[in-house]
């Protein structure tokens, strides 16, 4: 999970309850309780493939869910994937 929100996350707790020293473990929960939300609307795109969607023909909803995701948990995986074109390839197909 990303510090920073982590860190927000549990510096807005921590000024709503004062005696609470678990802050950082209930944020962290927070946080990854948000990107299960995010994911599982995600992964009702059919394209979805080990939390990324090929972004193969619009699918900007895709593309603003892995933002916000990559944004979250920094992890790579939501990053959009590079596609180049094999210059060998004789078919668009192939």
């Amino acid at each position: 999970m990303k510090k920073l929100y982590v860190d927000q996350i549990t510096r807005a707790m921590n000024t709503a309850e004062k005696d609470n020293y678990q802050d950082v473990v209930y944020a962290t929960a927070a946080l990854k309780w948000m990107v299960a939300k995010i994911e599982s609307q995600l992964n009702k795109c059919l394209n979805v493939e080990d939390g990324q969607c090929s972004l193969t023909w619009k699918h900007d909803d895709c593309k603003l869910l892995m933002d916000i995701l990559y944004d979250l948990t920094e992890d790579v995986k939501y990053k959009e994937k590079t596609w180049r074109f094999d210059p060998n390839q004789t078919h668009l197909w192939d």
